[in-house]
C-alpha cells in the first residue's frame, strides 16, 4: 500500500519525508500523546508512571523497554495492554505477549489450556516445565 500510495503521490511523499526528518523531539512527544490520548485516553506522563512502574520491562515477560523492533530497524516502546470490553489499562507489554494475549482471545481459560498443552509437550520436547508453571502463577496472580 505504502509503495502505491508513494507512486500516486510523489509530491506528498517527498514533504512528507521532509517533515519526519525536522522532527524535534518536542513534536515526536506531542505525538505520542495525542496517540495515548485518542486510543486509551491516558496522557504520556500516565505512560511514563506505568513505564516507572514496571521498571520499565514487559508486565509478563520482563523485556526491557524499547528492544522490541519494528520493521527491522525501528525500536519500539512497550504498548499499552487494555481490556477491549471495559477500555481499562491492564499494563504494558511488548508486542510479542500483547499479540499473545490477543492470539488467546484475553481468556485466561484459553491461556491456562495453552499452559498444559506446553507442559504436556515439555516431556517430548526437552523444554523446561518450570518456565510455564513460573509464567502461568505470574500472570494468574496479577
Amino acid at each position: 500500500m505504502k509503495e502505491l500510495r508513494v507512486s500516486r503521490n510523489t509530491e506528498i511523499a517527498k514533504y512528507q519525508r521532509k517533515q519526519r526528518a525536522v522532527r524535534t523531539q518536542k513534536d515526536k512527544e506531542m505525538g505520542k500523546n495525542y496517540q495515548l490520548q485518542y486510543h486509551f485516553g491516558i496522557s504520556l506522563s500516565q505512560y511514563t508512571e506505568l513505564l516507572e512502574q514496571q521498571k520499565y520491562r514487559c508486565a509478563i515477560c520482563e523485556k526491557p523497554h524499547g528492544e522490541d523492533t519494528h520493521a527491522g530497524n525501528r525500536r519500539k516502546g512497550l504498548g499499552v495492554d487494555h481490556c477491549h470490553v471495559t477500555k481499562a489499562i491492564r499494563g504494558l507489554l511488548c508486542g510479542n505477549c500483547n499479540r499473545a494475549l490477543g492470539y488467546l482471545q484475553d481468556s485466561p481459560q484459553l491461556l491456562r489450556k495453552a499452559a498444559d498443552y506446553l507442559e504436556r509437550a515439555a516431556v517430548y520436547k526437552g523444554r523446561a516445565k518450570v518456565e510455564a508453571d513460573t509464567l502461568l502463577e505470574e500472570l494468574v496472580s496479577n
